[in-house]
């Protein structure tokens, strides 16, 4: 629309003229006249999109939206992107377009309801005659209206700025409230100042009093722990000396066990050796029967390993043979049950493979008469593709012929040697010439096509034999191979049994021969020979080893007896000179008892001084812990008074600075208090809506006066509403009332044509302010029908106040199928449909 001031968008009822405008208002708000979006997809369709370029405040802007949606479920998914041009150039078609990022579609919708300064309803409300919802503003109720009006007007800009200047108040009354906190709690502890300064004093005067009595009490327990440490080292002297007599005691129970020990020693070695003719004679017979017993023990080792030589040598004797008679055996019946039943088949399995050789040789017969048929059928194939190739050309002749024949009839026919304009006669002759080729063609092409069906049903009947060789053939094949494949595997394995039959029977007549002849184990049979010659050389005698062995145990004790006698005669002497020193050292521990106890009951003298001293000093050590604890607390209070102290003067100061901040503080809540009522609805909010009222009222009066010869006028007046709930502030409304010359009613009793004429004209003149706002991006009004509720006067009344409103707005968009309206315009969109869909002109 960038070249229209004024034009008429037209077409018949149907054709699609209110779908352009449902197209605009879908892609920039996602609405339209219909109930949902999903109505306004083509029928048989699962997707819509629309592409808009529109111009706001001189940048140009484009805007896609996209719904799809799958074929069960009514709901869509929508995409929405909007792009702002790269350059100014308002004329450039082809220029580059950037994403304007968003978040969410939601976000995008927003920056694009920003960029226009209204939403859908106020576009339907104002700048967009709808079809069927003129009335729109007039049947609204008065707040509606009011609503409508104020967004018109541009004041949710100020109702933004009411909004953000109450809550930088109430954001400041929270500061204000929590300063005001602090400085009541600064205050509280700040009156607690004379309490502090007098507890101080009298924590130094404590101090003063109780320094001198703990330095007293220090110097005397002092002394006193002297004399309890030494009075407690003489403690320890004497235990120790009691633990070293305690010691002497039991070193000397200890020696007088020694001594008794070294008295029964030195007794039973002088004993022995009383005994020693006795004892040396014993021995010797006990090493005699020794020797003896070891060589019998030995003869009987020996005879033990040749008798498990000879059970070995046995029993491997008896394991050959069991070997031989299962060989034997197992021969036998693999030659009988296995080996001469295979070697048996061998002339069937024979027979068998010859026959199979023979069905090997009819079946490749088979196969040649099955490509004989193939090359047959291909044969066919390519005589109908050449009667197929030849009927196209005889056809294509007919074509020309009968063009030709055609164009005689017609007159204009010339010779085709000479390019000579033919006569009656040569025309005459031609059409002879042209008939006769044209029967002969058909006759050929009819031949051509009885010749190809014949082809087709031998070729096909063919076909079908073709198909059930080949069948029987992949049958036939596949169990030769199978049978063939088995029967030379049964008579390799005959072949094979033959050869085996022939070792197996040898085998088998040697293990006969070697189980009749003993032929088997004769390295074992010698062994066991040669080891019966040895048993009977070793003599063994099981008697009188037994008489050997109780010899030697009637004797055994006199081993021990030689070992004592030895024993005495080495260790008597030193036996007797430790029994001596143990004497000597005994009477050594009885003398140092004795002093010890001595030394023992001196100390305990001394220590009877000690419990009073100690009791003394437990005394003098609670005096000085009281009193140096009272002296420490009085110390940390007087250091926490003075930061106590020395906080208030702190906090005075804060107070101060807080006090002058909350006066600031105050002060700005004011200022964005005075703000809130300015920017409010009885603030500059009233003041616009009541400036701008006249002039809507006179631009609305004006028109009507126009379209009805000044017989009726309107009047718009405010009043107050509702009081609103939260508020409690009472709501403004916006009323319409009419007046003709039979007087003022309400709008619903006037007729449809001066309804139509008193909705027209508070639209336009609402269309009007639209445009003079600053900063309406939209100048531009959309009328869509209307005229047919007047009659011929009235639709040309309405004609020329469009026409005398037309300076008003950058651009008009008039939508009609009204012949002598459409006439009245010097630009027509003309909207055609076709059987792909809707087109539009220019005109």
């Amino acid at each position: 629309f960038r070249s229209i001031h004024i034009a008429c968008l037209c077409g018949d009822n149907g054709n699609g003229k209110s779908a352009l405008l449902d197209a605009i208002t879908w892609a920039l708000w996602g609405e339209a006249r219909t109930r949902t979006q999903e109505e306004l997809v083509h029928q048989g369709q699962q997707d819509m999109a629309v592409e808009l370029e529109f111009l706001s405040q001189g940048q140009r802007y484009r805007v896609s939206r996209r719904l799809s949606r799958s074929g069960r479920s009514r709901q869509g998914s929508t995409l929405l992107e909007l792009q702002v041009a790269a350059d100014d150039d308002d004329d450039d078609d082809e220029g580059s377009f950037a994403a304007i990022p968003g978040n969410t579609m939601r976000d995008t919708q927003r920056h694009i309801i920003g960029i226009l300064h209204m939403d859908y309803d106020t576009f339907t409300n104002t700048a967009f005659l709808q079809q069927g919802r003129a009335d729109q503003f007039t049947r609204s109720t008065p707040s509606q209206r009011k609503a409508c009006l104020a967004e018109v007007l541009d004041l949710s800009y100020y109702q933004r700025l009411e909004a953000r200047a109450k809550t930088r108040s109430r954001d400041i009354q929270e500061r204000v409230r929590d300063a005001e906190n602090a400085v009541e709690l600064r205050r509280t502890e700040l009156a607690q100042l004379p309490e502090f300064q007098e507890r101080l004093v009298l924590a130094k005067e404590e101090l003063l009093r109780l320094t001198p009595d703990v330095e007293a009490l220090r110097l005397k327990l002092g002394e006193l722990n002297m004399g309890v440490q030494a009075l407690q080292a003489k403690r320890g002297e004497m235990e120790l000396t009691q633990g070293r007599m305690t010691g002497a005691q039991a070193e000397v129970a200890d020696l007088e066990r020694q001594v008794k020990v070294y008295q029964s020693s030195v007794a039973d070695q002088e004993a022995v050796l009383n005994r020693r003719a006795e004892i040396a004679k014993s021995y010797a017979e006990l090493e005699k029967g020794t020797v003896e017993l070891e060589r019998l023990n030995q003869a009987l080792s020996r005879k033990s390993r040749l008798d498990g030589r000879k059970a070995r040598a046995e029993q491997e004797i008896a394991r050959q043979e069991a070997r031989l008679s299962v060989q034997a055996t197992q021969l036998k019946t693999k030659i009988a049950g296995e080996l001469e039943p295979q070697v048996q088949r061998l002339p069937m399995i024979t027979e068998s493979l010859n026959g199979l050789r023979r069905e090997q040789t009819a079946l490749e017969q088979q196969e040649s008469e099955l490509k004989n048929q193939q090359a047959t059928a291909e044969d066919m194939a390519v005589r109908v593709r050449s009667l197929d190739e030849e009927n196209v050309r005889l056809r294509q002749s007919m074509e020309d012929t009968r063009l030709k024949f055609d164009m005689l009839k017609q007159g204009e026919a010339t010779c085709p040697l000479c390019n000579q304009p033919l006569g009656p006669e040569g025309q005459e002759h031609l059409r002879s010439e042209y008939e006769t080729v044209g029967r002969e063609s058909r006759a050929a092409f009819l031949a051509n096509q009885s010749d190809k069906k014949d082809v087709e049903g031998r070729r096909a009947e063919l076909g079908g034999r073709i198909s059930k060789t080949e069948s029987e053939l992949r049958s036939g094949r596949q169990q030769l191979q199978t049978s063939l494949v088995n029967l030379q595997r049964d008579q390799a394995d005959s072949r094979k049994a033959e050869e085996d039959l022939k070792v197996a029977a040898g085998e088998l007549t040697l293990a006969q021969q070697a189980l009749r002849d003993g032929a088997y184990a004769s390295d074992e049979r010698r062994q066991v020979d040669q080891i019966g010659s040895e048993l009977d050389a070793l003599g063994y005698d099981a008697q009188g080893h037994e008489a050997s062995r109780e010899s030697v145990r009637a004797l055994e004790p006199y081993r021990d007896m030689y070992r004592r006698l030895f024993e005495a005669e080495a260790n008597l002497p030193a036996q007797k000179d430790a029994l001596g020193a143990t004497c000597q050292m005994l009477e050594r521990r009885h003398a140092e008892i004795r002093e010890a106890a001595v030394r023992i009951a001196a100390l305990d003298a001394e220590m009877k001084a000690l419990p009073e001293l100690e009791a003394n000093l437990q005394q003098v050590q609670a005096q000085h812990s009281i009193l140096a604890r009272q002296r420490d607390e009085a110390q940390v209070r007087q250091g926490i008074l003075e930061q106590q102290i020395q906080r208030c003067e702190t906090l005075a100061n804060e107070i101060r600075e807080q006090e002058q901040r909350l006066r600031g503080m105050v002060g700005e809540k004011a200022i964005y208090d005075e703000l809130t009522a300015a920017f409010g609805k009885n603030g500059v909010q009233a003041l616009i809506i009541e400036s701008a009222m006249p002039q809507l009222e006179a631009d609305a009066n004006e028109i009507l006066g126009r379209l009805t010869e000044n017989r009726m006028f309107l009047k718009l007046e405010l009043r107050e509403g509702r009081r609103d709930r939260t508020t409690g502030q009472p709501s403004e409304e916006l009323d319409i009332r009419i007046a003709d010359e039979v007087g003022t009613r309400s709008y619903e009793t006037f007729s449809g044509g001066e309804s139509f004429r008193i909705n027209f004209a508070l639209r336009i003149a609402l269309s009007k302010l639209l445009a003079r706002r600053s900063g309406a991006p939209l100048p531009i009004l959309f009328i869509d029908e209307g005229f047919g509720s007047q009659d011929r006067v009235g639709q040309e009344r309405l004609t020329e106040a469009i026409q005398s409103i037309q300076n008003d707005f950058k651009r008009i968009i008039v939508i009609t199928h009204i012949e002598h309206v459409k006439d009245a315009f010097p630009v027509r969109i003309e909207v055609e449909k076709g059987p792909n869909g809707s087109t539009f002109r220019i005109v």
